[in-house]
């Protein structure tokens, strides 16, 4: 079984990389300079310097043909943007694109920006968003085994039967769920929910869902991911003569055998037409159905709650369900919080929101990694893509590896982003029903009339 984290980081060990950048064949920190027009130049300065390395335009640099020929140059990352790791001596040395950061250049005033941004964030450098933002997070999980150290006190995440012997420990971990699981939640991943409804007019009003991805990542199920296979009716409840909705006590005893959440194959019956979706549909495209019919979906315990809300009928055929749920990702998403509201500027502040939602965003990778080979390896029925730069097609291909032994929390990922979508759809409901509603865009929805001030949401008006 693997967990997570993987490791917790010695800070007395730990490397933090002077930041550079690379223009017009010179290499530049805010101290000292080199020449390196090639690549072995460029090797031996980040190397003999412990350098990060952003350059400006990665794909197109003229020695990347010679770097892909060095045993010890690994190319990873995604079709979009890439990184070059060096391993000398047993430590790695990265080379990155700016454009990770937001930038298009490797101009002194990225430099300026990335120190400004890793003061900000506690020293650490690391080359990517994602790869700092992980790195502030396992910071969190040392913090947090060092309280339960000196408490040593009853976990309250864990309320039932035991608390298992893994979780006793001060260094706490996570079981992943095992693959199969992990296959079924990679194959029915939704994202953020985007419907519209009509055209976005000058005068209309967004409400914005402030810091929505990391505020939501905060109570997640853990344990053991345990299969189960029945086929049961779930019924809606019904308003009692005090206005209170009544439940169906087998439909109760259903949900409550399924641990504390449950990820599910399951058919909807929309028994009348909804005024807005409140679960999603994958056909030949995500849709979030509301005319009467039966669907099939993939769907969590909280959303099938919404779905017999709204009147729906429900039966749960298989899936996963857990035991328990944690909120050892609250501290995390606390501090990413307060590092935005404290950014010393709108630049820095931007930079933090990105580190917050890549670091959440590679949890839903799954097994896939992705990594670099040369043309005459390119496959296109197996999923291979070019690459290219402003002069057109690379001769190389990026691959992806779905048997990565470094499986991700992914069940965290997507539970994130459903109770996103379910924070959209309780605040846009009302105006659906008073048909005001006119898009929902992720974590943003635009209305017709003003609304009220909303604690969490901003108000802008739509020029």
């Amino acid at each position: 079984m693997r967990y997570f984290p993987e490791y917790l980081p010695d800070p007395e060990k730990e490397r933090n990389p002077i930041p550079a950048v690379l223009q017009n064949n010179t290499i530049h920190t805010s101290t000292e300079s080199w020449d390196a027009q090639t690549w072995k130049q460029i090797r031996k300065v980040i190397v003999t310097n412990d350098l990060t390395l952003f350059v400006g335009n990665l794909t197109g640099e003229h020695w990347l043909n010679d770097a892909r020929k060095d045993s010890r140059a690994k190319f990873s990352d995604t079709t979009e943007w890439f990184k070059v790791g060096v391993t000398v001596g047993g430590f790695r040395y990265w080379i990155v694109d700016t454009k990770q950061w937001g930038y298009k250049d490797s101009s002194s005033d990225f430099l300026s920006f990335i120190k400004e941004v890793y003061s900000h964030c506690l020293g650490f450098s690391r080359p990517t968003p994602s790869s700092l933002g992980k790195r502030l997070m396992l910071e969190s999980w040392l913090e947090h085994a060092r309280l339960h150290e000196l408490t040593k006190i009853q976990d309250t995440d864990w309320p039932g039967e035991y608390i298992p012997e893994e979780y006793k420990e001060p260094k706490r971990r996570h079981p992943l769920p095992g693959k199969p699981c992990r296959m079924d939640l990679k194959d029915n991943l939704t994202g953020g929910r985007v419907e519209c409804f009509s055209d976005v007019l000058p005068g209309y009003y967004k409400l914005d869902m402030d810091n929505a991805l990391v505020s939501h990542y905060m109570t997640h199920p853990t344990g053991t991911a345990r299969r189960f296979g029945e086929y049961q009716l779930l019924l809606p409840p019904f308003m009692s003569t005090s206005n209170r909705l009544t439940w169906n006590s087998t439909s109760l005893d259903s949900l409550s055998r399924l641990g504390a959440t449950f990820f599910g194959r399951c058919i909807v019956e929309i028994q009348s037409e909804l005024e807005l979706g409140c679960f999603p549909f994958r056909d030949s495209s995500l849709t979030w159905p509301t005319s009467t019919g039966r669907y099939e979906s993939w769907l969590w315990k909280e959303q099938v709650m919404d779905c017999l809300h709204a009147g729906c009928n429900v039966w749960i055929t298989d899936g996963w369900y857990w035991k328990w749920m944690t909120q050892d990702n609250k501290a995390w998403s606390e501090f990413m919080i307060h590092l935005r509201e404290t950014a010393p500027n709108e630049e820095v502040r931007k930079a933090i929101k990105r580190i917050a939602s890549a670091a959440i965003s590679t949890q839903g990778i799954g097994d896939a990694r992705y990594f670099h080979a040369p043309m005459r390896e390119y496959d296109y029925d197996a999923g291979d893509q070019r690459l290219y730069d402003s002069r057109g097609p690379l001769n190389v291909v990026v691959k992806t590896d779905r048997n990565s032994t470094r499986p991700t929390p992914i069940h965290w990922y997507a539970y994130t982003w459903m109770q996103v979508s379910r924070t959209l759809y309780r605040m846009a409901l009302p105006h659906a029903q008073a048909n005001k509603l006119v898009m929902l865009h992720t974590d943003a929805l635009y209305i017709k009339d003003e609304p009220e001030r909303i604690e969490g949401w901003k108000k802008e008006l739509v020029q």
